[in-house]
């Protein structure tokens, strides 16, 4: 039985083998003629735990088939032992899409879903594998990805108390339909400001919840006037049903919004920003542009268009793998 169940190792420790086509032939049969799998094991010089787990195979326990199974070992272990080669094709259209931006996850989703590699092998681990050999070599390939393995950075900002809005009861963030909550429809948007280094240059930046499209305009300052006529622009030809924002002064008119854009607008409550989280997000995703420490007044429209098309092209998981693009496309 040794020569089935493998011979000792240099620990003295029973070297582990695979079931043999005879072995197999031998469950079925034991567990037909009605033996416990700690009988079957003793039979065989298995534990009963790997007994159990074989007549898992196809079926389920009253359908074990000894051919069918070890074909479906067999399989597998085909499967396991696959080469993962990198093509220069496949390495190459990995590193274009990290320098866009895509992070190894997305871009192992968006080749998935497109259908144009099976491998199972190629994840979003497989990706970060030889992004870290490639360092180990003294490559550069780390510093595409997006954070370039740097420690995320806390981006919420504190605001001086007394800067806030005062607001009706129906417009707290309490109040709103749970068809939004739920993101069961779409047009439901949160906005937000994010400020430069110094107080110098404002990007308005809204979100759809459901799509995840962005939105973003390059603004000379933060003027409750500049703001809402940004916002009313940006947003008058895209699919609307509500607003929510934080209480900033920045929105003081936001009647005038909800007016002209035919929504209902709602607010967090006080000092409470991550209830808009998806919008904090992408300021989050907007940092990697642009840290924290510089200032965006020397940034041109084309420019923040160019980043607002580049969040907008990136596969999302939440999207199956589909972009905010695209999505949005299908909706609108």
């Amino acid at each position: 039985m040794q020569g089935q169940t493998g011979g000792a190792n240099q620990t003295g420790l029973m070297a582990y083998t695979h079931l043999t086509s005879e072995q197999r032939a031998q469950i079925e049969f034991l567990h037909k003629e009605g033996h416990s799998r700690a009988a079957i094991g003793r039979r065989l010089g298995r534990h009963e735990t790997t007994i159990g787990r074989e007549l898992k195979r196809p079926g389920g326990m009253r359908e074990y088939n000894a051919e069918r199974a070890h074909l479906e070992a067999e399989c597998m272990r085909r499967v396991a032992r696959r080469p993962t080669k990198w093509t220069t094709g496949l390495a190459g259209e990995m590193e274009c899409r990290m320098a866009e931006g895509h992070s190894p996850q997305q871009i192992a989703g968006r080749w998935k879903r497109e259908g144009r590699c099976r491998k199972s092998w190629l994840s979003a681990e497989a990706i970060y594998r030889r992004v870290a050999e490639d360092r180990r070599r003294g490559g550069e390939l780390y510093r595409l990805l997006r954070r370039g393995g740097r420690k995320r950075r806390n981006d919420r900002c504190g605001t001086r108390r007394g800067h806030r809005l005062k607001v009706r009861p129906e417009q707290e963030i309490g109040q709103r339909p749970q068809e939004i909550n739920d993101r069961s429809r779409t047009g439901d948007w949160e906005v937000d400001l994010i400020v430069g280094a110094g107080q110098r240059g404002i990007i308005l930046v809204a979100v759809e919840r459901v799509t995840r499209y962005c939105c973003l305009r390059l603004l000379p300052d933060k003027s409750a006037s500049v703001v809402s006529a940004a916002l009313i622009g940006m947003l008058k030809d895209m699919p609307l049903a509500s607003l929510t924002k934080d209480r900033g002064l920045e929105w003081a008119d936001h009647e005038k919004i909800a007016l002209r854009l035919n929504v209902e607008v709602y607010f967090c409550r006080p000092y409470h920003s991550w209830e808009k989280g998806l919008v904090e997000q992408h300021n989050g995703l907007l940092r990697e542009f642009w840290p924290k420490y510089l200032a965006l007044d020397t940034l041109t429209p084309q420019t923040v268009s160019r980043a607002e098309a580049r969040l907008n092209a990136r596969p999302r998981r939440v999207l199956g793998y589909a972009t905010p693009a695209e999505t949005m496309l299908e909706v609108a």
